[in-house]
């Protein structure tokens, strides 16, 4: 596993998607990316519920990010970063 760095700003917007799209799993999700103990299979989890709220929530009526979407593109990639790395 591979320890990551996460903003509390970043923190925050992450409860807020974890608390609309996987409620049971808020508490527990939230502890592993505070212990930096996210498996590839979390992180993969994670990031498919980032990109739903991205799809969700993310673009404006042009199709472009809107701030909300940048604020989760930035997420999804520091969640994501370590899979990139290979894990």
């Amino acid at each position: 596993m591979i320890k990551m760095l996460i903003r509390t700003e970043d923190l925050r917007l992450l409860r807020e998607i974890l608390e609309i799209r996987a409620p049971g799993r808020v508490r527990e999700l939230l502890a592993l990316v505070l212990a930096g103990t996210l498996t590839h299979a979390d992180r993969a989890q994670l990031c498919e519920l980032i990109g739903a709220e991205f799809a969700a929530t993310g673009l404006g009526a042009d199709s472009e990010p809107t701030q909300r979407g940048r604020r989760l593109e930035d997420l999804l990639d520091t969640i994501n970063r370590p899979n990139t790395k290979g894990e």
